[in-house]
């Protein structure tokens, strides 16, 4: 089926400041993504910023930072020696952290997770036992081809949870 397009005229636009995670790096609501080559410290820098909002540490610079939850969906780093122990190191709040570990699906076994079970990471990010006041960051690490089909859950999700905020790292 060819579409049309759909078009607005920008003087029906009503514009609005935009709100900042970490001002003049990482905005609210919008998808961040961090790319660069291996081992050049994206997934610390990643989980240092869970940590600091996990406990409203304030950023590198010395700007605040709202407490809020993470959500971490990791297909390459272990939980137990790799996750956790950073974490642990740069101050987090380990409570305030979930890991999406797998997929359970009619009762039988969990399985691994990818952002192919959009719908899991969809429940993961809205769900208000794990974050009653909405969670701050997701971190997600896994191909580049997969990750903007993410992007569409987060946005769903977003809707109903005004302090959304979330970063990627491929």
């Amino acid at each position: 089926m060819n579409g049309r397009a759909v078009t607005v005229r920008l003087s029906d636009v009503q514009a609005k400041q935009a709100r900042w995670l970490w001002p003049c790096y990482i905005p609210l609501g919008k998808l961040t993504l961090l790319d660069g080559d291996a081992d050049k410290g994206k997934s610390l820098l990643t989980l240092d910023l869970a940590a600091r909002m996990t406990t409203g540490r304030a950023f590198q610079d010395g700007a605040s930072c709202e407490a809020g939850g993470a959500v971490i969906l990791s297909t390459e780093d272990d939980l137990e020696d790799t996750i956790r122990p950073r974490l642990d190191a740069a101050g987090a709040d380990p409570s305030r952290v979930v890991c999406l570990a797998g997929v359970r699906a009619s009762g039988r076994k969990a399985v691994s997770v990818s952002l192919c079970d959009l719908d899991a990471l969809e429940e993961a990010v809205t769900n208000p036992t794990q974050f009653p006041a909405g969670f701050i960051l997701v971190r997600i690490q896994e191909g580049r081809c997969s990750l903007f089909a993410a992007t569409a859950a987060l946005s769903r999700s977003r809707r109903g949870l005004p302090r959304c905020r979330r970063e990627s790292s491929p």
